[in-house]
């Protein structure tokens, strides 16, 4: 009985009534409903989080394989002009080819292996580093393909001033070119997008290479337009070349020096052959066409 007491007179002091009580507990029955709504709030937030992030990555990835940074960044720049990285992909697959086509002795010459793919460039170490150019990557780039972009700028700038603007038929002759790289994609049973990627790079589409020939045509088109209209006559022209002829007589040429003295001897016999025959052919005193296949083959 005495338990009893102390236990209802506790329960009285704290003015503690049955009602309260069941407040007390549907409160805390709530506590318990609200910490079991908020794990799962906080679980629904993650996944979204999750598939946001997903996606995120998902459409940055897309944006680096459709070129989207390339297209919207800038090698080089005029006051009216902008030339896109993914224009300068076009540019510098364009010059390489060119130079490969026109001058591959003259690179192998100098170390350059022309027979690997162009994705090795910047594995290949360039003869005479200097500045930016380390490279053989950097020497068609920096050397070769940056020089040439900017003066079509420049071109470009002087069309511009002048309002001159693409033909009809320059843009027939753009046209004829997209047109034909759809057939090449065509042919091997491509899309053009993989076409064009796999052979001007990554990031490429067609509007690239249009944006390219467009500002390209624009400059030949305007320095061909220029060329036409210049006249002299062949007087004007003596003279001018008399006034700048330190301009004109120059020539470019590789020179190689090397130690001889190790093959000193062969030297001696490759000079006495040479005085042996020299002067008898030089003067007419034989016959050329015995005489010669003689002198070469000593």
């Amino acid at each position: 009985m005495l338990y009893y007491h102390l236990t209802l007179r506790i329960i009285t002091n704290q003015n503690i009534t049955k009602g309260t009580v069941y407040k007390l507990m549907a409160t805390k029955s709530k506590k318990k409903n609200n910490t079991g709504s908020g794990k799962k709030a906080l679980k629904i937030c993650a996944v979204v989080l999750a598939v946001l992030i997903v996606g995120g990555l998902f459409a940055y990835s897309r944006m680096v394989t459709d070129g989207f940074f390339l297209r919207h960044t800038y090698s080089v720049k005029s006051e009216h002009y902008k030339v896109s990285n993914t224009m300068m992909t076009y540019f510098f697959q364009s010059n390489y080819s060119s130079q490969m086509s026109s001058y591959s002795s003259y690179y192998t010459s100098q170390g350059f292996d022309t027979n690997i793919s162009q994705n090795s460039l910047e594995d290949q170490p360039y003869p005479n580093p200097h500045g930016n150019v380390k490279t053989w990557y950097d020497y068609f780039m920096l050397e070769v393909t940056v020089p040439a972009v900017k003066q079509m700028l420049v071109l470009a700038e002087a069309a511009y001033a002048e309002g001159y603007q693409l033909t009809d038929d320059d843009k027939a002759s753009i046209d004829e070119a997209i047109n034909s790289i759809k057939d090449a994609a065509k042919a091997q049973n491509v899309t053009e997008d993989y076409y064009v990627l796999n052979h001007f790079g990554y990031g490429m589409k067609l509007k690239d290479i249009r944006a390219a020939l467009e500002l390209q045509q624009l400059a030949s088109s305007y320095s061909q337009k220029v060329q036409n209209s210049l006249s002299f006559t062949e007087d004007e022209w003596q003279t001018y070349f008399d006034e700048n002829k330190d301009s004109f007589r120059n020539v470019d040429y590789l020179s190689y020096t090397f130690n001889g003295e190790e093959y000193k001897t062969e030297i001696a016999a490759v000079n006495d052959v040479i005085t042996q025959y020299r002067s008898a052919l030089e003067v007419g005193a034989v016959d050329p066409e015995e005489t010669l296949p003689q002198f070469i083959d000593a």
